[in-house]
């Protein structure tokens, strides 16, 4: 009776071992990449970053074998500034992936991105420590963003600027941004190089304030302007942009 019992005891265990041998929020590493265990039980995994020495194009596996039992499945990135990307110049995301999150590629110099069919949430901060901002290029499938010509990206609609890729074109330093965008998001322009001028759509209703704001790092940015004939709620007087709802000032370009 008593190695019986002990029998369906060392069952148990084995299987409680193999069912929490890890934690949501863990941090692990598989070869050169850092990632967290977003669940533990649905076995899903949120890259954070990676080594000095990997360099260039970065491929985030879609699946990822522990070499024990466990198969995770990457579904997120980012989430924590700690971890950096300083060598990477661009990103191939799997289509398991879902989110972006703030502080993605952190440090990194990014020239391309995609945006795979089944990601539906990009934070509005995902950016904010990235050196560059990459051109991104979205499948067709996906339902939720789109990019545009140049690989600036946006929501479905267009009504919504996530940001603008670094190396955009510009029209002697300005640049004009799509008629049908609404709302500016935080990473929207702060990486373009050489940008002197921005010119808003003429319906804007929405720009991200506090810090950091939708303006870039550099000093070059001179002035802003909108657009005429719209139903915008914001105002620009010699260059600098206004709130007219909050008469508040939103940005004085900082050169």
């Amino acid at each position: 009776m008593r190695k019986k019992v002990f029998i369906i005891l060392s069952v148990i265990l084995a299987i409680s071992t193999h069912l929490f041998a890890y934690t949501d929020g863990q941090i692990v590493k598989f070869g050169t990449n850092t990632y967290k265990v977003v669940s533990a039980s649905a076995k899903t995994l949120c890259f954070l970053g990676c080594d000095n020495s990997v360099s260039g194009l970065l491929v985030i596996p879609a699946t990822i074998f522990d070499n024990k039992d466990v198969t995770f499945t990457v579904t997120e990135v980012g989430g924590d500034e700690t971890y950096l990307c300083r060598n990477i110049t661009s990103v191939k995301l799997p289509d398991t992936m879902l989110k972006i999150n703030w502080g993605s590629f952190n440090y990194a110099k990014l020239t391309n991105m995609n945006i795979p069919k089944n990601l539906h949430t990009i934070a509005k901060i995902a950016g904010l420590y990235q050196l560059f901002s990459p051109k991104c290029t979205v499948d067709p499938a996906n339902s939720h963003f789109v990019n545009d010509d140049e690989g600036a990206l946006y929501s479905k609609d267009m009504t919504e600027l996530y940001w603008v890729p670094s190396q955009v074109t510009l029209n002697n330093g300005v640049y004009t941004v799509n008629e049908k965008v609404t709302k500016i998001y935080t990473n929207a322009f702060r990486n373009i190089v050489g940008l002197k001028k921005i010119i808003f759509p003429k319906n804007l209703a929405f720009v991200q304030k506090g810090y950091p704001t939708i303006a870039p790092d550099s000093h070059s940015l001179e002035e802003f302007e909108i657009a005429g004939g719209g139903t915008a709620t914001y105002k620009v007087i010699d260059g600098v942009l206004f709130d007219e709802q909050e008469h508040q000032l939103v940005l004085y370009p900082r050169a």
